[in-house]
């Protein structure tokens, strides 16, 4: 929460210096002083070339969230009763969300005959598509099935697992099934603009989701 803060205050101090000013002279170069301590402040905290037990820990929370999300955008992609632009943009935040398009998932659906393993890219082609009859679609039970480890100097790979559940109507029935699932996540660097400035910062991204 604390290095969310700091942004936030990053952010308040850019806006200030660019923002006109009737104040007395000398306020802006305090104020870029500020700056100044500020983004040092964030390079320490995000470019680190190690990361502590607790940051990966933090880290592993924020992966928790993430997939708990995609079930939520989901339920905004298939819906077909909504604006198309907000599918869509659903379907851009889930997509943003993956280290790649072309990431294998196994979302399990009871009324297949068995269960179909597409890319990202296609399974969220196919709920907007309006192929998949689903409701109240949750990701439960998440938690950490293997702690983040280093594969790289850039690169952190762990996995989470979790239930996935909705309901499902056919023409006789209605009821909640589960399904136990693995989801792999990786904490990589990438660049991220603030400003001027470019930083190379860590950040989450959801990989392969497969049965447990």
């Amino acid at each position: 929460m604390i290095k969310y803060i700091k942004i936030l205050g990053f952010f308040v101090i850019l806006f200030a210096i660019m923002a006109p000013s009737c104040n007395e002279e000398g306020s802006s170069t305090r104020e870029e002083v500020l700056l100044d301590e500020m983004k040092k402040d964030i390079y320490s905290e995000f470019e680190a070339n190690t990361l502590s037990e607790t940051s990966l820990s933090v880290f592993e929370t924020k992966a928790k969230q993430q997939l708990s999300d995609m079930a939520d955008y989901l339920q905004v992609l298939k819906d077909s009763t909504l604006d198309l632009s907000f599918r869509v943009k659903a379907r851009a935040m889930i997509e943003r969300s993956f280290i790649s398009k072309d990431v294998n998932i196994l979302f399990s659906y009871p009324v297949s005959s068995t269960d179909k393993i597409k890319t990202i890219n296609e399974f969220l082609e196919s709920v907007l598509a309006n192929d998949w009859r689903f409701s109240n679609l949750t990701f439960d039970s998440i938690s950490v099935n293997k702690p983040l480890s280093r594969i790289s100097d850039n690169t952190y790979k762990g996995s989470l697992k979790f239930q996935q559940k909705f309901w499902c109507s056919t023409l006789s029935e209605k009821k909640i099934y589960s399904f136990e699932k693995v989801a792999i996540f990786y904490l990589l660097k990438e660049e991220k603009i603030f400003g001027a400035d470019t930083l190379n910062i860590w950040n989450i991204r959801l990989g392969e989701i497969r049965n447990n």
